[in-house]
Formats: C-alpha cells, structure tokens, sequence
C-alpha cells in the first residue's frame, strides 16, 4: 500500500502541489496592498550591477518576492526534501532561482557554499532565512550569511513585513499567513557590510547585533500593524 508520504514524493505531484500553491501565494500577493520603505535604496544599488545578499527571518517569506525587481538574478538555496522542492518551484515560479538545481541533488554544503559565492561574484544576488528550515525561530542558526559577506564584499540586506489581516500557523516559527486584500508593508533595512578582515569575534558581535535589530524591527511592524 502507497502512503500519503509516498506520494508526496512523486515528481508529477510535487509539481501540481507546488503550481497550486504558487497561484494562492500570487493571487494573495497580488490583492495585498503593499507600502514599500527604503525599496528605492535598494533598487539604486543593484543598479550598479551588484549583488546583495538578503536575509529575512523563515516566517515572513510570503510576500518577500514583492520587493524585488524581477529583471536582477536573484538565487535561493533549499532543501532537496519533497517539501523543499515544493517551495523550490514556488519560488522560481515567483523569480527566485534554486542553487540545488537537481532534485536528485547530492550536493555537499561546502558545494553549496562555493556555488553561492561564484553567483555572488557574478553579479547574481542571494536570499536566505537565516533561522531556516528548523529554527530556532528569528535566530541565525549558522554564520553563513556573514562568511558570504565577508568572501564576496557584498552587503547584507535585512528585509522586513508584516500585514494587517494574518494568521499565524501552529509551526515552529509560527508562519505568517497573509490573507486576501491585506494592507502589508516591506521594509528594506540598513545594509551590512563585513570587512574581509573580520575575526570571528567580529562577525559574533555583528550576528548579535543584527539578530537584535531584526527581532525589533519585525516586532515594530507588527505592533504597527496591530497584529500584536
């Protein structure tokens, strides 16, 4: 007997799973009224051709493709898991290309590792939830995000949202739903730039720091949007 789990597993289904998903997920977007801050900033910047590497924490990724303009290279990184392939196809339905491009995918994290900081080089920018996929919620799990940083020169950009009409999901780090004909709005934070010369000691300090101003600046969105 095959189960749900199996099944789950089949490639056809994945892809009607994740075509399904990304329509409610684009039609959301879409009836979302959205108010940007600091978008412009953003947009100059990748005007000179050069990449950044965007943070935000797991729970907030719904409406994160709003803010970005469509005609930069942007990549992902996610897991080859059936789950991880289904946001995988999502997100590249919504512009966002996956660095684990094979679902048969045996790629090693240093492979990973070196495949983001050669697309970084490029020119092509990357996005990464730094308390994905397990948490602990609005924590940088590794230091990553600040070792690409560091190798590649290109600044850390925190983005932020949060909208008035939401449900939050029974998850780990309680998923943000948004629902249809919401008011949201996506705030571009201040970049961070990591100096090739930073100790370990030094990108320590700069993970606290930003995990503080993260944590605060989503907590502010939402008190201001009376989520809270």
């Amino acid at each position: 007997m095959v189960s749900f789990k199996n099944i789950l597993k089949k490639n056809f289904v994945i892809k009607i799973v994740s075509f399904i998903v990304f329509l409610l997920v684009r039609l959301i977007q879409l009836c979302s009224w959205t108010t940007y801050i600091n978008k412009k900033k953003l947009v100059n910047f990748l005007k000179t051709g050069k990449p950044v590497i965007i943070v935000f924490w797991h729970s907030r990724s719904m409406l994160m493709t709003k803010v970005w303009p469509k005609k930069y290279p942007v990549y992902g990184i996610f897991s080859t898991h059936s789950d991880g392939r289904i946001i995988a196809n999502i997100y590249n339905s919504l512009g966002v290309k996956n660095i684990l491009t094979s679902s048969k995918s045996t790629i090693s994290a240093k492979e990973v590792v070196m495949k983001s900081l050669r697309l970084l080089k490029s020119g092509a920018s990357v996005g990464l939830t730094p308390d994905g996929p397990l948490g602990p919620a609005q924590t940088f799990a590794t230091d990553s995000v600040f070792l690409f940083a560091k190798s590649s020169g290109a600044p850390i950009v925190p983005l932020y949202v949060s909208a008035n009409r939401v449900r939050f999901l029974k998850t780990w780090d309680k998923y943000m739903l948004v629902k249809l004909f919401s008011k949201s709005i996506i705030e571009v934070g201040e970049f961070v730039y990591v100096d090739k010369k930073a100790s370990q000691e030094d990108i320590l300090k700069l993970k606290e720091n930003l995990t503080k101003i993260m944590r605060k600046k989503t907590y502010e969105l939402d008190k201001k949007m009376n989520i809270i």
